[in-house]
């Protein structure tokens, strides 16, 4: 629908309660179910025109707000990513450890404002090898400080067979009350007003046919999310931080987008599960993973920019 790299991402405040939430507390049909609120109620906007209004008299400040709330939560949870060993050295030299979360942070603000260094794709790399070298092994030792991947608890949630999902009353009600009613405001305000109001900024010459409208985009959340939450796809929308993020890395076009789809598609296809267990069986190292969470916040909320000015 639109020829810019508009990015697909999930729902931060649904997402920030899956995060935090302890386990077993919300089912995942719920969280299916505030997706589908959610999305039919900004759809709902987009398509009677409600939305233009929104527009016109919501402030900026409130979709800052809004963003800054969620981005304090997110980064608790990157806090709580580090390290609890209670052996100092293992704590402290560890791959879930403070100083390996130190250099990447310190590595991030460093190059934060740098195109030629993709940031997010070398810490990735470092904890895929980091991953790899794990899961080969029970054990790795960094600093001559023996430090072991920590053990995953296995609820039976993480993996679902292929199928379609029916929430129940209590599903619906639960997914309204704790995620949807938080996740409404953000969504209309940071998926669909900001993001229309960044790709006028950054792409003041597009074309009618392709132009991110925020009916357009409106209408795109909510088609995307009713034909895949029913399939246990996440509740998806589109971001402002998404698009800067693909813009500040050399997206300009759809396609940027487009490669990045059929490179998932490649290794889900290719190798499948075994790309699956480097990420959920609590070898990639928490130290990188909790600086990419606090970094993602920054890019959405503008603070990793102002903390790169502050130390030049």
């Amino acid at each position: 629908m639109f020829d810019i790299p508009m990015a697909v991402q999930p729902m931060k405040s649904i997402a920030a309660v899956a995060l935090t939430a302890e386990a077993g507390e919300f089912s995942i049909e719920s969280m299916l179910a505030a997706g589908i609120i959610t999305a039919s109620f900004v759809m709902l906007l987009g398509v009677t025109g409600l939305i233009d209004a929104f527009n016109r008299i919501i402030p900026l400040p409130v979709v800052r707000g809004l963003q800054l709330g969620l981005g304090v939560l997110l980064v608790k949870k990157a806090a709580q990513l580090l390290s609890a060993e209670d052996e100092w050295a293992a704590r402290l030299l560890g791959w879930d450890g403070y100083l390996l979360a130190l250099a990447c942070l310190l590595y991030s603000l460093l190059f934060y404002n740098t195109r030629r260094v993709p940031v997010a794709l070398v810490l990735f790399g470092l904890g895929l090898v980091v991953a790899i070298v794990r899961s080969s092994d029970g054990g790795v030792e960094v600093l001559r400080v023996n430090s072991t991947a920590r053990e995953c608890e296995s609820g039976g949630e993480g993996e679902q067979d292929f199928g379609i999902h029916f929430p129940s009353a209590e599903d619906w009600g639960t997914g309204f009350v704790h995620m949807a009613i938080p996740q409404i405001p953000l969504t209309t305000l940071n998926s669909v007003i900001a993001v229309c109001k960044l790709s006028d900024d950054l792409f003041p010459h597009t074309d009618e046919q392709h132009k991110a409208t925020p009916r357009r985009v409106a209408t795109s959340v909510g088609l995307m999310n009713i034909a895949t939450c029913f399939f246990g796809g996440f509740p998806m929308c589109h971001g402002a931080g998404g698009l800067a993020g693909q813009y500040r890395f050399g997206g300009r076009t759809g396609a940027s987008v487009e490669l990045l789809g059929l490179a998932k598609i490649v290794l889900g296809l290719a190798f499948g599960q075994k790309c699956l267990t480097l990420l959920t069986s609590c070898v990639f190292p928490y130290a990188v993973l909790g600086v990419m969470l606090a970094i993602s916040v920054g890019e959405t909320t503008g603070f990793g920019r102002f903390v790169w000015q502050f130390m030049l």
